[in-house]
């Protein structure tokens, strides 16, 4: 006999006859040898299943303290790879994908390898087909502009084409004084698509600097402030600063002089109320709300920023989160709503698209360039760290959150000069307390488990500064957003509606199937795939995993364990497939079961069935 527990390889039988062998008496060693079977002495507490080959953190094993009550895993399905994209002229590469048919739940095997594959082109010649009828087209994207635009000075084209072998006449002033202004602060980051699921902007589309022939420009209020020029010792207005150049995508741009008064300070018992603090302060920039209007999204981070990923690290520990946060605001901005120019690598992008419905190629387009892109919002910088700290520890030594933001160092104010620029006061103030856990720089805090950081916008050296809380450090970071300010809050549209409004000819059929890849592109990756979560759990879809957020006072893989009984609301399923055509119209439907209500809980909201015509 043995007195070890034992290994065995799961290709032998799998999971079923491994817990089938663990449940028996132990054999002789003799009698397992001759099965084959490989021994592995360890610790006594239980017999693991393992893959012969592969690491133990990522093969299939016996979870046994789970609970009775707990679901079983479930384990990630990747479908098979779909057939490559084709390779027409000006491709340089070809794509493939494989859905993800069954995501990972509660503890289940996480998917290996990625759901796209790339490989290169031959590099055939590029010959765009003319569409342009008596319009100049551009020779390498095949945008048409007005032959009006040809030979102004101006490249209305990426390429030049429309500038070469120009006969120029002399300039004349109002010309020149256009070429000579500056773009737009953050004009950039405007046209750029979005991506609702992954939280992330993707590529551009929309051209940041066409302006379309015309001069247009918009006036900075606030350019007379006085600058010192040290060469020559003199004082000088900043006159360069005074107009802008507008391109032709933007419809209005304003400069802001606005801040908050200070820092906001609030504080979360656990992972799952920051992340529905999160979700709620998104759906409101987006104009829709999370599980209820038409793009129901939940906590869906597929490829978040840093930040999210390391919060969810702390989903089982009994932390709390304190989140600081203070906001500038630099110019506020809305799109045009109609005759939009397309940036030409998405032009050219939209142009290879089949007119047939090909799901990998129309997947990989939104893949691209985003399932979103930006209407209108607002320019500036957001100054946040999100505080970890040790629940436990805070009681013991009996501070709150109050005193710990402000032993951590941050107690801002944030008025504006009139020139807009902005002048950041601050008090700094590392605290030591009579419990000695808050104590002096270079010294570990008891309380402050970790330090998340978030600033954005401003440049980019000040933004690393930021994190050593200095004075100095925020002044800087707050003067560099009036050149470097990030979007910090905006409306959206789906990415098909920009075709619909775009100045691109023949595009119907495409505008359709686009429509079509941006469902199956939302329905693959919705976190509705996720759970059911018990007592008010929220759904987590994190690539091809998911997992249950609970509330305080519950744990275990699908929420199932908790100490306070009480209401579970309800949450709904994902939508059936569109039906077929009857009537010129298509219908789908979604049931309130995931999970059902119970316990006096409160039903879903919104609609169980959605129309669209055909």
């Amino acid at each position: 006999m043995i007195d070890s527990p034992l290994k065995w390889p799961c290709q032998l039988g799998g999971t079923a006859l491994c817990q089938r062998l663990a449940a028996m008496v132990r054999p002789p060693l003799s009698a397992l040898l001759s099965l084959g079977l490989v021994l592995l002495c360890q610790a006594p507490a239980s017999v693991t299943c393992h893959t012969r080959g592969r690491d133990s953190s990522s093969s299939s094993r016996l979870r046994t303290h789970r609970s009775v009550h707990s679901p079983d895993p479930i384990n990630c399905v990747l479908g098979p790879w779909s057939a490559w994209t084709p390779c027409p002229p000006c491709e340089s590469e070809q794509h493939r994908h494989r859905r993800l048919q069954q995501p990972a739940k509660y503890k289940g095997q996480s998917c290996m390898g990625t759901r796209w594959d790339t490989a290169a082109c031959p590099g055939l010649p590029c010959n765009p087909v003319n569409l342009c009828g008596e319009k100049f087209m551009c020779e390498e994207s095949g945008r048409c502009i007005d032959r009006q635009m040809v030979c102004n000075r101006e490249e209305d084209c990426q390429d030049g084409s429309d500038e070469r072998d120009c006969l120029y006449e002399e300039e004349e002033e109002d010309d020149s004084f256009c070429q000579s202004l500056f773009p737009i602060p953050g004009v950039e980051q405007l046209v750029l698509g979005y991506n609702a699921l992954t939280q992330e902007f993707q590529f551009g589309v929309l051209d940041p600097k066409y302006s379309g022939g015309l001069c247009e420009y918009v006036y900075n209020g606030d350019w007379r402030q006085l600058s010192y020029e040290p060469f020559c010792e003199r004082m000088y207005y900043s006159d360069d600063e005074k107009y802008f150049r507008k391109p032709h995508n933007l419809h209005s741009y304003s400069f802001q002089a606005q801040a908050s008064n200070g820092m906001s300070t609030e504080y979360y018992d656990n992972v799952n109320e920051l992340l529905r603090a999160l979700g709620n302060e998104n759906s409101n920039q987006f104009g829709f709300s999370f599980g209820i209007a038409n793009v129901e999204l939940g906590f869906s981070f597929q490829n978040s920023e840093k930040t999210l990923k390391n919060v969810t690290d702390y989903l089982e520990q009994n932390v709390g989160f304190i989140r600081m946060q203070t906001r500038v605001e630099t110019a506020q901005f809305t799109m045009r709503s109609q005759d939009l120019v397309l940036d030409e690598t998405m032009l050219q992008s939209l142009h290879r698209l089949p007119e047939d419905y090909d799901p990998g190629q129309y997947l990989h387009f939104i893949n691209t360039y985003g399932t979103h892109y930006v209407t209108a919002g607002t320019l500036g910088g957001v100054y946040e760290h999100i505080v970890v700290v040790d629940a436990e520890a805070m009681k013991h030594e009996e501070v709150d959150f109050k005193e710990v933001g402000f032993c951590f160092g941050v107690k801002l104010q944030v008025p504006l000069e009139k020139s807009g620029k902005v002048n950041i006061g601050v008090g700094t103030n590392i605290c030591d307390t009579q419990s000695g856990s808050l104590t002096e720089k270079g010294k570990k805090s008891k309380v402050i488990k970790d330090i998340l950081n978030r600033v954005r916008g401003g440049n980019l050296a000040q933004s690393s500064s930021v994190t050593a809380r200095s004075a100095e450090a925020f002044r800087e970071w707050g003067h560099s957003l009036a050149y470097s300010p990030a979007l910090i809050e905006f409306q959206i549209l789906p990415i098909y509606e920009l075709l619909r409004f775009t100045n691109v000819n023949s595009i119907e059929k495409k505008t359709t199937n686009l429509r079509q890849a941006w469902d199956e592109y939302l329905a693959e990756n919705n976190p509705c795939r996720c759970g059911p979560c018990q007592n008010n759990g929220e759904p987590l879809l994190q690539g091809t995993t998911c997992k249950c957020v609970c509330p305080s006072g519950s744990s275990g893989e699908a929420c199932e364990e908790t100490d306070r009984k009480g209401p579970t609301h309800g949450a709904w399923s994902c939508w059936s497939q569109w039906s077929g055509c009857l009537s010129g119209m298509r219908t789908r439907s979604r049931q309130c079961n995931n999970p059902a209500p119970s316990n006096g809980g409160q039903n879903c909201v919104g609609r169980n069935g959605q129309m669209r015509s055909c």
